[in-house]
């Protein structure tokens, strides 16, 4: 194995169990409001808002935002239900700062959530950022538990559907961010959008968790949005 695979892992393993002790201290993050589309990040299975504190620290920095997040709550619910929780969300956003447009950026099954969210006819959401959802689910799921893992579960049925969205969503743009070293999303194609015609980034030494911490994806999410 070459040394920053191993690095890789290392890091990943520290970030990936950090990520479940923020669970203890969960936080409705909300940064400066003196900018243009209101962005909202929208986590995965297991997690809170607080896995987005340095992804939206450097968006701020970029000029981007208001940014937004918003938590979940219980892992025993459907991704209908946090989808319904998203979009009440954005309709208390657009009303905040007088404007429909949205970015969506989702991590894991956040990917899948704002997928479900994004066609409410009165939010317009301008662009989503995918980063290592389950796209036609994961072998892992099995070690997890509530409603929402069973939906996940490698080729579950309700997944061609939601994933179909990408396809029918003609006017909103995507990026995809997946990683070789993904240990929750298994298989690794479960992840990839290649036959969709969407732009991809694939990174081959950033775990599953470290990509919300990685200034290269960081930075390619700033090379999107500014399109």
């Amino acid at each position: 194995m070459k040394a920053k695979h191993i690095f890789g892992a290392l890091k990943e393993s520290i970030i990936f169990l950090s990520t479940y002790v923020f669970l203890l201290f969960p936080f409705h993050w909300k940064f400066l409001k003196n900018k243009k589309r209101p962005i909202l990040f929208i986590h995965g299975y297991l997690n809170n808002s607080n896995v987005w504190v340095f992804l939206g620290k450097y968006l701020e920095k970029k000029g981007f935002g208001p940014i937004y997040t918003i938590n979940l709550g219980s892992p025993f619910n459907s991704i209908e239900t946090y989808s319904k929780r998203v979009i009440k969300k954005a309709i208390l956003i657009a009303k905040e700062n007088n404007t429909k447009d949205l970015i969506l950026i989702g991590h894991s099954m956040g990917g899948l959530v704002s997928l479900l969210a994004s066609d409410y006819k009165d939010i317009n959401i301008t662009d989503i950022v995918f980063i290592a959802v389950p796209f036609e689910g994961t072998k892992t799921s099995i070690l997890g538990f509530g409603e929402c893992t069973k939906e996940m579960s490698y080729k579950a049925k309700g997944l061609a559907k939601i994933k179909k969205r990408v396809k029918n969503l003609k006017k909103v743009n995507f990026l995809n961010i997946i990683s070789h070293l993904d240990h929750i999303v298994i298989p690794f194609k479960s992840a990839s959008l290649k036959d969709y015609a969407v732009e991809e980034y694939i990174f081959d030494n950033v775990g599953h968790a470290s990509l919300l911490f990685s200034k290269r994806v960081a930075k390619k999410i700033v090379s999107f949005l500014r399109g």
